[in-house]
């Protein structure tokens, strides 16, 4: 599969994070983006899972989603229009947050996808960990403070190829056993 035709394709996330993220799928695994934009990123590394979800707060980008699918011929992928709240629940493999930036958002994301998750194992992806203006950062400190284990994925730096403020990674993960 070809990724989507996009002129700015890469600026959803890097080769690097494309290929960590990956990494971590396999048969049978599952994965699922919150604040997936038009699905790029959720179509990028579909041939690495046996079931991809995508949400957007914006019904209009989940159209565009289901569109980009369709015309890539990826038939794993299911796009919802909704926010964290419309996580369906079950078990998730892999789940990257990428919605609003915010603090408080990161947060009140993080907790509505825990209270979804079924038992096992899962890795969260909070993108734009490196972003200075973002409130990804402060969460994802907060909870290495309180002792999880805190993985980078992705670039280590220089990975904005929009340009702004850099400081630190791309993107941090945890795991979390529920």
């Amino acid at each position: 599969m070809g990724y989507p035709d996009k002129l700015s394709y890469k600026t959803t996330i890097t080769d690097e994070l494309r290929h960590d993220m990956m990494a971590l799928g396999g048969n049978g695994r599952r994965y699922l983006e919150v604040g997936c934009d038009v699905g790029y990123t959720v179509l990028s590394v579909a041939t690495a899972f046996s079931e991809c979800t995508g949400v957007d707060i914006d019904p209009a980008r989940i159209l565009v989603a289901r569109d980009n699918a369709m015309r890539a011929s990826v038939t794993n992928c299911a796009f919802i229009a909704g926010d964290s709240a419309s996580v369906p629940r079950g078990r998730w493999d892999v789940i990257l947050i990428d919605a609003d930036h915010s603090y408080a958002a990161v947060k009140l994301d993080y907790q509505r996808i825990v209270r979804s998750l079924e038992p096992g194992e899962t890795t969260i992806v909070f993108h734009d960990y490196g972003l200075a203006s973002a409130g990804v950062r402060r969460f994802v400190d907060e909870l290495a403070s309180v002792g999880r284990d805190v993985t980078t994925l992705g670039k280590r730096d220089g990975w904005n190829p929009l340009g702004g403020a850099i400081d630190g990674p791309e993107a941090m993960a945890i795991r979390v056993h529920v």
